[in-house]
């Protein structure tokens, strides 16, 4: 049986990134989750609007790709983390594309029952898989399984906020190269990624040291470590950019984009190469 304590004063990894984040997502915080994100804001004040640019960052992207533009009519969302019920990713999809479809993926377990049961009584084509990111094919069998997504057309594989979780180990470069050959031609990769080139040697290891002990490992990698992970894509405009410089909104002037020490995320849109 699990310990109500352990429950109450471990930090969930999700639960953490909603709290940073605010809004809905806030009010799932529990004491663990609250006293992980106060000492993560005193060493990276900034950190709060980081996540909130990179939760922005990611549905500007998802209705991007369902519209016009691009007409991508089916999302795969990996390391989606606890579904928002005021701003989930499918309601940003549906906005451009009504019909869309959309499969989540998380290894937490709480994160997916949560998942399913959001997912089911929607009435829209969503599903949510339990499956770890790390483990492509173990990930992709989920997907099929759902009859959801059809990986013979195009999607939009969504990687926001994940693999700086995975460790060089992990082989984070091999694993997204194994997903972007999995996809169909004309399909997009959308990832965003802690990175820490803006902050002190020192300021980035209190700060790593500090998420690890209350939350977990973290990797926040340098720009050219991020660009190294993109594979087998081309690129859209701005490229490899600070997420807030990806449809920015001049009425926000609480995220200092100059500041040295800032917390940041890095973000990319890029489009699978065909293999021919």
């Amino acid at each position: 049986m699990t310990d109500p304590h352990m429950i109450l004063t471990a930090a969930s990894q999700a639960r953490v990134y909603g709290a940073l984040k605010g809004g809905n997502s806030a009010k799932d915080a529990l004491p663990g989750d609250r006293d992980a994100v106060e000492r993560l804001r005193q060493l990276a004040p900034s950190l709060g609007e980081a996540v909130a640019a990179n939760r922005r960052f990611a549905l500007k992207a998802a209705e991007w790709l369902a519209g016009p533009d691009c007409d991508i009519d089916q999302i795969l969302d990996l390391g989606s983390g606890t579904l928002d019920i005021t701003d989930p990713l499918h309601r940003a999809v549906h906005a451009a594309r009504p019909g869309a479809r959309v499969v989540y993926v998380d290894n937490d377990p709480q994160v997916a029952a949560h998942g399913r049961a959001m997912t089911t009584f929607t009435g829209s084509p969503l599903a949510m898989v339990e499956a770890d990111a790390r483990r492509p094919q173990e990930v992709l069998l989920g997907v099929r399984e759902t009859q959801q997504i059809d990986l013979e057309r195009p999607v939009a594989l969504f990687m926001a906020a994940l693999v700086h979780f995975w460790s060089p180990d992990d082989d984070p470069v091999g694993v997204i190269a194994a997903y972007l050959e999995a996809l169909a031609d004309g399909s997009y990769l959308v990832l965003s990624h802690a990175c820490g080139d803006r902050m002190s040697p020192d300021q980035l290891d209190k700060l790593v040291k500090a998420y690890t002990e209350a939350v977990g490992p973290i990797y926040p990698r340098t720009a050219p470590q991020i660009a190294d992970l993109l594979g087998r894509v081309d690129l859209v405009e701005p490229g490899l950019a600070e997420v807030s410089e990806w449809w920015p909104d001049p009425s926000e002037t609480g995220y200092p984009h100059d500041d040295v020490g800032q917390a940041v995320f890095l973000g990319a849109i890029g489009k699978v190469r065909s293999r021919t």
